[in-house]
């Protein structure tokens, strides 16, 4: 037994030797000793950032420290693509200044960035001529979710963040915005790539071509998210598709702009397609327009129908697989760009808007593929007029639904998690109380009577 003097401890107590529960006696061993270490196997890492200073990692051996022994953003990035595994940075609220440049995620396995929030989590690009991130080189898969990327500053390809040949991205609950490029002022989509856009807001970016987003030869998937406010000074305000497909699925794109400097050739203020393919699903495309020389505000090129789309203004382009259910050459009465609880921002729907009620529960994903909204609001749920989805990104309520505290949204209280919750917690107690009790009445009766001075 003097080998083993942690499950001794476990199973007698250190005064009276009193024995534990069952329970007890298992659960300490088994939390102090852990299971084996397994020798030579990589492990995925998690590294929790503690600065919001913008340092390099020291060295390259599993620990993020940078040489005051802190972990920035950069030193995790740094760390995770030496290892090669799936590695998760954890990065609490906060404003982190980027002063070296861009983040380069260019090798290792996945590495996925996960913040407090889009709201209170930004990553702000300050140096001169660098985007805020580049994904590059073969092998790379990178998650963005809850952050900001913001202050990206580059005459080249996705001056926010930059996906090339042959990685993969996706961004969860993100917010870009402020930054500025050539093609793809917010996010840009190079050849043979997989680009995805959950639940996220792409707005105030501007470029050349794209002021949002530039694919140029990917597969760029946006999914629930509102594309809104963005610039471009030629094409494509919103987005603009040189090559590759991209998919809006439930996607609200309006208020940008194209052809914002008069200089003359500019169209498609909201969709801009050159080239490659532009499909759209419960989409609404409307409230974009062109500067004074430009032409077709909401859409240029052709763009594929697939099916339950709103789209405002067709004049410029062609909306194929037309007639649908799709309502073309009306306004969707949206409310302008703002905090409607979630995590990022969302053009509201005016009562009676079009997009309301539109798509039947089961038709089109409605309540199946698709269940919820851009800010996580369940669709189909019958909070408005019907059991319906509605076309775009927002999901209408007709009554209160959430209230909103320093952008967080506060739910309705869900009684069977809590009931079971308390019923869990209160079998607890009882098992301990039960325990106690006869622990004392075992100890009362073996206790050495005291003797009487006479």
């Amino acid at each position: 037994m003097k080998a083993f003097p942690i499950i001794r401890f476990a199973t007698r107590t250190y005064r009276n030797r009193r024995r534990l529960p069952w329970w007890i006696a298992l659960a300490v061993p088994a939390l102090l000793l852990g299971a084996p270490p397994t020798v030579g196997v990589a492990h995925a890492a998690t590294f929790n950032v503690n600065t919001s200073s913008d340092t390099h990692d020291a060295v390259a051996n599993g620990v993020c420290a940078d040489s005051s022994g802190n972990c920035s953003l950069r030193a995790a990035i740094e760390e995770a693509v030496s290892l090669g595994t799936a590695d998760t940075i954890d990065l609490p609220a906060g404003t982190y200044t980027l002063s070296l440049g861009a983040l380069v995620i260019n090798g290792g396995g996945a590495v996925a960035i996960q913040g407090a929030g889009a709201r209170t989590t930004v990553i702000n690009q300050t140096t001169a001529n660098a985007r805020v991130f580049d994904i590059v080189s073969f092998g790379v898969s990178a998650i963005l979710s809850g952050v900001t990327v913001q202050g990206g500053n580059l005459n080249d390809y996705g001056a926010g963040v930059w996906v090339n040949f042959p990685a993969q991205a996706t961004l969860n609950d993100v917010i870009i915005t402020g930054n500025a490029g050539q093609n793809g002022g917010g996010l840009g989509a190079g050849v043979g790539t997989t680009v995805t856009v959950n639940r996220s807001q792409i707005s105030g970016n501007t470029a050349t071509n794209g002021g949002g987003l530039f694919n140029t030869g990917g597969t760029l998937n946006v999914n629930h998210s509102t594309v809104s406010g963005n610039n471009a000074t030629n094409r494509g305000g919103g987005l603009q598709n040189g090559a590759g497909t991209t998919t809006l699925t439930g996607v609200t794109l309006a208020s940008n702009v194209a052809e914002s400097d008069g200089a003359g050739g500019g169209q498609g203020g909201g969709v801009a397609r050159s080239g490659g393919t532009v499909n759209i699903k419960n989409t609404i495309i409307a409230d974009n327009s062109v500067g004074a020389t430009g032409s077709n505000p909401d859409c240029a090129g052709s763009i594929a129908s697939q099916d339950y789309n709103l789209v405002e203004n067709t004049t410029g382009c062609t909306i194929a697989n037309t007639p649908d259910n799709s309502i073309l050459g009306s306004d969707p009465a949206l409310e302008p760009l703002a905090d409607n609880g979630g995590p990022t921002n969302t053009h509201g729907l005016a009562v009676g808007s079009l997009a309301i009620d539109r798509i039947a529960t089961g038709t089109n994903g409605c309540g199946t593929t698709y269940t919820v909204d851009q800010r996580g609001v369940t669709r189909a749920d019958g909070g408005d007029t019907g059991t319906s989805c509605e076309v775009g990104a927002f999901e209408y309520d007709s009554g209160p639904t959430a209230i909103t505290l320093s952008g967080t949204a506060i739910r309705p209280l869900d009684h069977g998690r809590l009931a079971a919750g308390v019923a869990a917690v209160a079998l607890m107690g009882l098992m301990l109380l039960k325990w106690l009790a006869a622990s004392a009445t075992r100890q009362a009766v073996t206790a050495p009577r005291r003797r009487t001075k006479r």
